[in-house]
Parts: structure tokens; sequence; C-alpha cells
């Protein structure tokens, strides 16, 4: 995390976390830099899991998902584990495992043709 990351979650500044965080994922949106609309989404949804706010965390997890569509596996494994964390939130863990199972299998490198 980077340091203006820590203040706002050391502090419990989490209201000024989201909305800076929420107000970039606009930005990022109006620039048309989708790479930065999924990380600021996906923060958005970190600040709702500390909030144990379940339904906000899988909402995040479908727009981190939606502006990663075409980025690299790594982003789209990050976005399915925040929608398992919101499945978790939610006491939902078949779900939760589910998503968890696919964000591992989506990152992990392919296996190599002898």
């Amino acid at each position: 995390m980077r340091p203006t990351l820590h203040f706002f979650n050391f502090t419990g500044k989490w209201d000024d976390w989201l909305w800076l965080s929420e107000q970039a994922e606009e930005c990022a949106l109006a620039a048309d830099d989708k790479e930065k609309a999924g990380w600021r989404a996906y923060r958005v949804g970190c600040v709702y899991y500390l909030r144990n706010q379940p339904a906000e965390v899988l909402a995040c997890a479908a727009r981190a998902a939606e502006h990663w569509q075409d980025s690299t596996p790594r982003n789209k494994a990050i976005a399915i584990q925040l929608r398992g964390l919101g499945h978790e939130l939610n006491k939902d863990y078949p779900a939760a495992i589910a998503a968890y199972r696919e964000a591992w299998k989506s990152s992990a490198p392919s296996p190599r043709k002898r």
C-alpha cells in the first residue's frame, strides 16, 4: 500500500479513503484509463470490506472485473478475489471458496508443454 492508503487505513479515515477512491475511479474512467479505474474500484471495495458491507464489496468486484476485462490475468484474479471477500462477508462460504479457487487458477502459470 502507498503511504496515503496507510494513513487512511490506520487512522480510521475510511470515509475519506472511500470518497477519494470513488472520485479517482470516475476520473480514470473519464480519461479512459480502465487499468486505473479497476484499481480504484478495488480500493473502494477494500474500504467496504473493512466496513463489513458485503453487497458493496460485491458491486466493487463487479466494477473492477468490468474495468479489467481486457487486462492481465493477475488483475482479473484480484477482482475475483475481491468477489470472494464479499461472499465471505455474506457468510456464503461455498461461493467464497469457489471465487478464491477461480482467482488462484486464473493467476497460476500455465503448465509448460514438452
